[in-house]
């Protein structure tokens, strides 16, 4: 699309299709809806997709008994590599 880019360099500091430095909020702002539609982001409907039907997960505070280790076992399936230990 070419609408933008980070300056070389420059932390936080955007460029314009001319090369003119601008405020990244406002550009987008003003721009919003040509990017939106210029892209494929979409919203999903129900019909394709329903987020409610996802298992979600659930925090849970793990603790041992007093005077013993806490473990548990892990299966060794479609995990990525930089989630494992070394030497696993």
């Amino acid at each position: 699309m070419g609408l933008l880019k980070k300056a070389d360099g420059a932390d936080n500091k955007w460029l314009d299709a001319q090369g003119s430095a601008i405020e990244l909020d406002a550009f987008l702002t003003f721009h919003r809806e040509l990017i939106l539609n210029s892209s494929l982001i979409r919203k999903l409907e129900n019909n394709l997709f329903d987020n409610s039907k996802l298992f979600q997960t659930n925090n849970a505070v793990l603790s041992p008994l007093d005077g013993e280790t806490l473990s548990f076992t892990l299966l060794l399936v479609n995990y990525p590599n930089t989630f494992l230990p070394t030497g696993m």
